[in-house]
């Protein structure tokens, strides 16, 4: 990531379903929730988060993400459903789960 503020839009967790080769069958196992959406009490830092990288620094960006139902999509604030994975920059990152 180049050094400077970013905003963190949209998080998703994706099971493969155990089949690493075949993207068709992906499918979201938890999100964090939007700010104000129905949901958003349940994390402490609702969606969109901003944080700032500096040269030469590790930054570590606290996300929580609840459960996720297709059916009850708009719980998380998104404004439509998503039925398939949006491209996203690559970059390097590393998760601890809880």
């Amino acid at each position: 990531m180049t050094v400077g503020n970013h905003t963190l839009q949209e998080f998703t967790i994706w099971s493969d379903n155990q089949t690493p080769n075949d993207s068709t069958d992906d499918y979201i196992l938890s999100a964090v929730p939007h700010t104000g959406s129905t949901y958003a009490p349940y994390v402490s830092n609702p969606l969109d988060i901003t944080f700032t990288v500096q040269a030469f620094e590790k930054v570590q960006v606290p996300v929580e993400a609840v459960c996720y139902q297709p059916s009850v999509y708009s719980n998380f604030g998104l404004p439509f459903s998503r039925s398939n994975k949006l491209p996203c920059a690559s970059s390097r990152f590393s998760a601890t789960f809880v």
